[in-house]
């Protein structure tokens, strides 16, 4: 935690997220109860873990602080890691619905300048490639 923070005790999600990850990294975090694909379970420690290395890796393609990151993803731990990293590194995060098709997410994109798009090879069952030539467009 940023020492800021600790003194003014206005602590932001993330500096929360730090905390407990220090204080009990063997708690549980995330159950992830997909439909898809077997049950997950990550505690704290390894979520941090995960968070540290997709903040770094978003750095690394150029993403920063102030720079909007657009994640059309399923309700997944791949959708909270992304968050708390996009947060972690002062980006802001642009939900998407994973439902909408090109015409929504075209609107959506254009309207947030979003540096970078984060969608799944598939969802349920259909490929990106297919959503996109069946968006109604």
């Amino acid at each position: 935690m940023n020492e800021v923070a600790e003194d003014n005790m206005q602590w932001t999600a993330a500096d929360y997220f730090d905390h407990w990850s220090v204080v009990q990294p063997d708690a549980v975090y995330v159950v992830d109860h997909s439909l898809e694909r077997a049950e997950e379970v990550y505690t704290y420690g390894q979520f941090a873990v995960l968070v540290k290395k997709t903040a770094r890796a978003l750095q690394n393609i150029g993403i920063s602080s102030g720079d909007v990151v657009a994640v059309q993803l399923p309700n997944s731990w791949e959708f909270v890691v992304l968050t708390w990293a996009i947060w972690k590194i002062g980006a802001v995060i642009c939900p998407i619905m994973p439902i909408f098709r090109l015409h929504e997410v075209r609107q959506i994109l254009g309207q947030t300048d979003a540096k970078l798009w984060v969608v799944p090879q598939t969802f349920r069952r259909l490929t990106r490639l297919w959503l996109s030539c069946h968006s109604g467009t």
